[in-house]
């Protein structure tokens, strides 16, 4: 919780008016591993759209070095 209470701060966010969202789905065996961002986390401009594919599931997104693919 001390992680999200700084972001929170430092980005001007009351507490009191974040809303969490869940989602759930059917668990299906994927042919690749893929991440989409609404808006581009490295300059945040919400023009473009962020895409990571790693190609196969069993590989961490977060951990795989190839180029990721922008949208605009």
């Amino acid at each position: 919780f001390g992680l999200q209470m700084v972001s929170c701060r430092k980005d001007n966010l009351n507490h009191e008016n974040l809303c969490m969202a869940v989602l759930i789905q059917e668990v299906i065996c994927g042919d690749y591993t893929f991440a989409i961002h609404t808006k581009n986390p490295l300059s945040w401009d919400t023009c473009e759209i962020h895409a990571k594919v790693t190609g196969h599931p069993s590989k961490n997104i977060g951990l795989y070095s190839k180029p990721s693919i922008m949208y605009q």
